[in-house]
């Protein structure tokens, strides 16, 4: 649930994403609407294909995040 009490789906993906995890999330998403309880999406991956992000396009709800990771090092 974020801040203005609106239900939430996170999908998140260790690779890139395609355009089959947007058909997944938006199944959760529709359920989430069938029992009452409609959520936004956001999906989090490493990066998107372009098929992805174009699928993605006409869902406003649905938010594409990328993710990354940093390493630092320090003496013990």
């Amino acid at each position: 649930m974020d801040v203005n009490k609106q239900n939430v789906v996170i999908e998140l993906k260790v690779g890139p994403a395609d355009r089959e995890v947007i058909a997944q999330i938006l199944s959760y998403m529709g359920f989430q609407a069938e029992t009452g309880n409609p959520a936004r999406g956001i999906i989090i991956a490493r990066d998107f294909t372009s098929r992805a992000i174009a699928a993605s396009k006409p869902v406003a709800s649905l938010e594409l995040r990328e993710c990354g990771f940093t390493f630092s090092f320090k003496k013990v």
